[in-house]
């Protein structure tokens, strides 16, 4: 019997997943949220709360009433509608309220078998879909592809990454050697393109663009100038940890970041446990923008006396070599330094947390045995192929295809597919 089953996401070469799981009986798709033409409901619609209002209001006070501690992470996510002007708090908050009225009403109706997601949630609609039908007993499904490998796990519940604790399925067929550390594919510049052309020049061939435009560009001025005011050129180090900035807003903290989505929160933490005469040298994301980092962002990171901004061209990896330790909310440069036998400390939920020399911060921490860590390569080695076990081989988002140049798409599509249908056969 096929799985009645409501799907999140698979957009591009990835609907390719799904429909192989439709034609092999595996799942019914009673709703489909994409990016068109794939899918049953455009994901902006559902985004922008335009899918499914009628007759949703004031449903499901129970399952409201576990769902609304999630309004904090909800707000985060969701703000990232509105890049051009800030939404104040009345209609986020509405909006939380309508989108829970949508979410539930749907889950109620059809009473599905399964939720599926491409991705962890984190654009807010998405990530209520996902919280609402946990708080429902629905059993959801959540894929996530590990950023370094070409492989990815399949989750029952997003509380437990990084953990892993739960029983998960996966194999351990195909698991490579520790990859060689380079600069992530995702970080390196690109040539512009057309379509990047066209997106800085559509808002001046659109007259009702114009004015969010200037505002936009007003805010990223501010940005270079509280940004370059903070920064400073040092010659000598000294003992340091070093926390390079993530860009947001992005899963990576909007989602794994918990309290932490305030990155200078973290380093204020951090900064206030340092030993004495050492400090916290940071480095911001090449690719952020202005958005999420207004002039207080600065400001608090300048008032942190035993905390330094240097510019975004020092080298990251000489940056994390010179170091005592990397501290990272849920970052790669974590990944890295544990691999280039560096501790690392992570704030938020990683995917490499369980790693020999990654350390989970607490109030209690003790930064000396962080410090002290002796990195041993054999044990790594052995952790990480335990850890990749819980993986199954393939990708789950076109942009990873970089990470197996000459990729038989519809080879690995129905891997993945194969992976997700013995998931979901068996047991929780």
């Amino acid at each position: 019997m096929s799985t009645r089953a409501i799907v999140y996401n698979f957009i591009s070469e990835q609907a390719e997943i799904i429909h192989n799981l439709v034609r092999d009986g595996e799942i019914e798709i009673i709703e489909w949220f994409c990016h068109p033409p794939f899918g049953s409901v455009p994901i902006r619609s559902f985004a922008d709360v335009k899918y499914g209002l009628d007759d949703s209001f004031g449903l499901g006070e129970q399952i409201y009433e576990k769902v609304y501690p999630y309004l904090p992470v909800f707000l985060d996510m969701h703000q990232r509608r509105f890049p051009y002007f800030q939404n104040n708090l009345y209609d986020l908050v509405g909006d939380f309220n309508r989108q829970f009225g949508v979410v539930y009403r749907l889950l109620e109706r059809t009473n599905p078998d399964l939720v599926l997601f491409g991705n962890i949630p984190h654009g807010g609609h998405d990530f209520l879909l996902y919280r609402v039908a946990r708080a429902m007993g629905i059993r959801t499904l959540v894929l996530f592809q590990i950023p370094v490998c070409p492989r990815f796990m399949i989750l029952e519940d997003i509380d437990d990454f990084g953990q892993f604790s739960r029983k998960m399925t996966g194999t351990s067929e195909g698991i490579g050697p520790l990859p060689e550390i380079r600069k992530p594919f995702y970080m390196r510049k690109k040539a512009p393109s057309l379509r990047r052309v066209y997106r800085f020049l559509k808002p001046l061939m659109n007259p009702g663009t114009i004015l969010p435009y200037l505002h936009k560009s007003v805010r990223y001025m501010k940005y270079r100038i509280s940004h370059s005011a903070t920064i400073r050129r040092i010659n000598e180090f000294g003992p340091y940890a070093y926390f390079p900035l993530h860009l947001q807003p992005e899963m990576t903290t909007s989602s794994l970041g918990g309290m932490y989505v305030d990155q200078v929160l973290a380093i204020e933490r951090l900064a206030r446990k340092m030993p004495s005469g050492s400090r916290v040298v940071v480095k911001e994301n090449p690719k952020q923008n202005e958005y999420q980092r207004p002039a207080s962002f600065y400001a608090r990171l300048a008032a942190i006396p035993n905390a330094v901004l240097v510019p975004t061209d020092t080298n990251t990896f000489g940056l994390i070599q010179r170091s005592m330790f990397v501290a990272t909310v849920t970052g790669t440069a974590g990944w890295e330094a544990v691999n280039l036998g560096k501790p690392a400390l992570v704030f938020g939920k990683a995917w490499y947390e369980r790693l020999p020399g990654v350390f989970k911060y607490k109030p209690d921490i003790d930064l000396d045995k962080v410090i002290s860590f002796n990195s041993d390569r054999v044990l790594l080695e052995n952790k990480y192929r335990e850890l990749l076990s819980l993986s199954w081989p393939g990708i789950i988002s076109s942009p990873y295809f970089a990470l197996t140049p000459g990729l038989d798409i519809h080879g690995n599509n129905q891997k993945v597919a194969e992976a997700i249908r013995l998931t979901i056969e068996s047991s929780e």
